[in-house]
């Protein structure tokens, strides 16, 4: 029922006439289109059926009405000279007349050149609601006298909306003038495309350049005859509009970013909420222009923000519209210590997440025996792309001092590190219970491990002995039970990590308290809540 509701942009009356803005060459960016073209474009939107019947009846009933007609075709005009009017008739100054009067022969055919703005295609759906009643299912299949009476009760909606699209293209032409003279200055911004003519002496130039030499925004101003504040309530007009016709309008600050020719391949809604927005686009540059004010975008109105969206579309924007729609890939970086901590990570992740860990947004290093002050420009790098970084590493060589500076220096901007004390696997495990585990890993492989767990802790003790670097209990574990009185036994640390995590989730599963009541005990459990599965969730 779009003509009973504020179908009308509220631009004044203009001065200008169509034949005054065509002769100015203000057509060069975006030529008129033939009725033919027309149509394809309005089939584009999902507007079918805009043929060339129907436009001359939307012609004669003032729905929607041709710029103009050609006699002879419409050649566009690529040079720096005055557009040549000959063979043009305006409809502004002409009213309606069949179009047969606008016959013409070429080629031994008889043809006729209605011409239109794609400009006028923001009303196009506007004039197709005008001539459509929808009536209920229910009362259509019933028919007879409830049919009878249910138009009778809704004539005067019928009449009423059928009269407002009588006055439709009336009421834009002034709106559609002000793009027409608005587009040789704004439209090669919109489109990122802009139109070279030639001059006398062959030389090409740019249409732009000569526009802009030509006269100020100011001055356009002046000759449509509007002020400040109409461009700005047209701006606002069309902005609202768009949001409200387009399926796709909470992604606007994404889609935005979109390749202009991906965009313009759109079909139906999107591709007509697009109309809307260059509109908009339009009447915002002509605004920044006139008062050095740039207006908050489109999807930015309602929401009142201090710092309205530039008007450029710069690859750097699509990360922070991803992390303002919850979007972005890398919500967190980890960096562990070793393999152990990255299975412990993901295997705790993916059972309290209850999905995978590929797609989650979060990614893991592990440092692999680097030293932490040598692998600083590797984490500066991965605090370029992600929100988080969340270090997890043994409290041991000088890794204390080391993220300290990193939190100083300010170089990455969200950093949290946390200190194993003295390792992963010995704040989590006592040297019994990974003494078990490790049992049970040979167990799994047929093989039998002979240790126990202050046998592991003397070996830890002894191997430690005055040396500068500590070496942590997990891989003095692996290196005891290689040895062939203790069975011969091998694993990975992966091995060790997977089965550490199986260890917890089991005392997860059968803790009454859940994760909370095992997290006293295992500090790993809290960390993999407060950072992985709290950045996924978030």
């Amino acid at each position: 029922m779009w003509p009973l509701f504020r179908p009308f942009p509220p631009t004044q009356e203009l001065a200008l006439s169509v034949r005054e803005i065509v002769a100015a060459g203000s057509l060069i960016q975006r030529e008129l289109v033939d009725a033919a073209k027309f149509s394809s474009l309005a089939r584009e939107r999902d507007f079918n059926g805009v043929d060339r019947e129907r436009l001359e009846q939307w012609d004669e009933r003032g729905f929607l009405c041709p710029l103009a007609f050609a006699r002879g075709g419409w050649t566009n005009w690529r040079r720096a000279d005055p557009y040549p009017l000959e063979g043009i008739e305006f409809r502004e100054e002409n009213g309606f007349r069949p179009w047969s009067d606008y016959e013409y022969e070429r080629d031994g055919l008889v043809e006729i050149t209605a011409l239109y703005s794609e400009w006028q295609l923001l009303y196009l759906p506007i004039a197709r609601e005008a001539e459509i009643t929808r009536v209920p299912s229910e009362v259509l299949l019933e028919g007879g006298e409830r049919l009878v009476a249910w138009a009778d009760n809704y004539r005067w909606f019928v009449e009423s909306n059928f009269e407002a699209g009588g006055a439709l293209d009336k009421r834009w032409l002034a709106t559609v003038k002000t793009l027409l003279r608005l587009q040789a200055r704004y439209w090669p911004f919109v489109h990122g495309r802009s139109a070279i003519v030639y001059t006398g002496d062959h030389e090409q130039v740019d249409a732009l350049d000569l526009e802009l030499q030509a006269s100020t925004a100011g001055q356009v101003l002046d000759a449509l005859g509007l002020t400040e504040d109409d461009v700005r309530a047209a701006y606002e007009w069309f902005a609202h509009r768009a949001e409200s016709f387009d399926p796709a309008a909470s992604l606007y600050e994404l889609l935005r970013l979109e390749p202009r020719r991906q965009v313009e391949r759109e079909q139906g809604s999107r591709r007509a909420a697009l109309d809307l927005y260059d509109a908009a686009d339009v009447f915002r540059r002509f605004y920044r222009d006139l008062t050095g004010e740039l207006l908050p975008d489109v999807d930015q109105l309602m929401r009142g923000e201090e710092v309205p969206r530039g008007l450029g579309r710069e690859p750097a924007q699509l990360v922070e519209a991803l992390r303002r729609k919850r979007l972005y890939p890398h919500r967190l970086h980890i960096v562990a210590e070793g393999e152990t901590e990255v299975r412990v990570v993901k295997r705790l992740f993916e059972a309290f997440a209850a999905r995978p860990w590929q797609g989650a947004g979060i990614e893991i290093t592990d440092l692999g025996g680097d030293k932490l002050e040598g692998s600083r420009a590797m984490l500066e790098g991965f605090g370029v792309y992600a929100n988080s970084i969340a270090l997890l590493l043994d409290n041991e060589n000088d890794v204390e001092r080391v993220t300290r500076r990193l939190k100083e220096a300010g170089s990455i901007g969200d950093l949290h590190a946390t200190l194993c004390d003295p390792s992963l696997e010995e704040e989590n495990f006592s040297a019994d219970e990974l003494v078990e585990i490790a049992k049970q890993l040979a167990a799994d492989k047929g093989q039998q491990l002979e240790l126990t767990g202050p046998e592991l802790t003397a070996a830890v003790d002894s191997r430690n002995q005055g040396r500068k670097v500590r070496k942590g209990m997990a891989s003095i574990l692996q290196e005891v039970a290689r040895s062939p009185k203790r069975g011969g036994f091998n694993f990975t640390k992966p091995e060790l990590g997977d089965a550490m995590a199986e260890a917890i989730l089991e005392e997860v599963r059968a803790a009454t308290g859940g994760h909370d009541e095992v997290g006293q005990r295992r500090p790993i459990v809290k960390w993999v809540i407060a950072y992985p599965l709290r950045a996924y969730r978030q």
